[in-house]
């Protein structure tokens, strides 16, 4: 996965208008969010057939994260706003509830765009994967990858479930945000657990955790240790977002789609 999206990140731009934080507004849970000038298909199909994607004169995928490597990593404080449909976790489950019901975990990719400083998440993309009771794996990740170059959507971050667990960031789920932490500082995991309460966390990793996965190779389920070899506990590894604004209704279009 990490090396997938690296090469897909070697010619991605940073887009005009990433003018930096924007101060998050005040409005109730019920209020209608809304995307400035925002573009886009008003009907998405339920499937996404790759055979009609269009096709890229340079064959080059780009513009799908909005934030350089290099640049400084934001404090908490700082990170940008993201807007989240609590329709679009609703969407997610149903499709999971399949593997819910066998025990086994489901994924998906959170996609958007960024406007005025905010990102919007208006698409849940769910990759052809193989799940266990305890892992989930994208199989075809350079398809999703396309598709959002096609589609100028970005990469807001992923979703998926714990069946039998309670939601928080495993230490295999922890290497897995990091790789989309590091390129975007506010990109978000949602971790859904229907079965325990609460039955969701949108979490992001800690920043003085990032650069200790970042260094780490180790694979599975592990523990992770500071500099002075004492094990790190989870609230020093992840940490509930505070930059995600939850709605209920937006007025730009939400999809869910399979990619096959």
């Amino acid at each position: 996965m990490d090396q997938v999206l690296k090469e897909a990140y070697a010619e991605m731009s940073v887009p005009d208008d990433d003018v930096g934080p924007a101060a998050p507004e005040e409005h109730s849970q019920q209020a209608t969010e809304s995307i400035p000038e925002y573009f886009g298909d008003d009907k998405l199909p339920v499937v996404y057939d790759p055979s009609n994607l269009p096709s890229s004169s340079s064959g080059s995928v780009t513009n799908i994260y909005p934030i350089l490597t290099s640049l400084p990593k934001r404090s908490p404080a700082s990170l940008r706003p993201v807007i989240m449909p609590r329709s679009l976790i609703s969407d997610f489950l149903v499709s999971a509830s399949p593997n819910l019901r066998q025990g086994i975990e489901w994924c998906g990719i959170l996609a958007g765009i960024l406007r005025a400083g905010s990102f919007y998440v208006s698409h849940v993309l769910i990759p052809k994967q193989t799940c266990t009771p305890d892992t989930c794996t994208a199989l075809n990740e350079m398809q999703l990858f396309e598709y959002q170059a096609a589609h100028d959507l970005l990469t807001i971050g992923w979703i998926h479930t714990h069946p039998e667990m309670d939601a928080f960031l495993s230490s295999v789920d922890l290497h897995t945000h990091a790789g989309y932490q590091s390129l975007l500082d506010e990109a978000v995991a949602v971790v859904c657990s229907p079965s325990k309460v609460p039955s969701y966390g949108i979490f992001r990793v800690a920043n003085d955790a990032l650069p200790i996965l970042q260094r780490c190779d180790q694979r599975g389920f592990h523990e992770h240790m500071r500099p002075n070899g004492s094990k790190m506990h989870n609230e020093e590894l992840f940490m509930q977002c505070t930059h995600v604004r939850e709605v209920d209704t937006v007025d730009y279009p939400t999809a869910l789609l399979e990619i096959q």
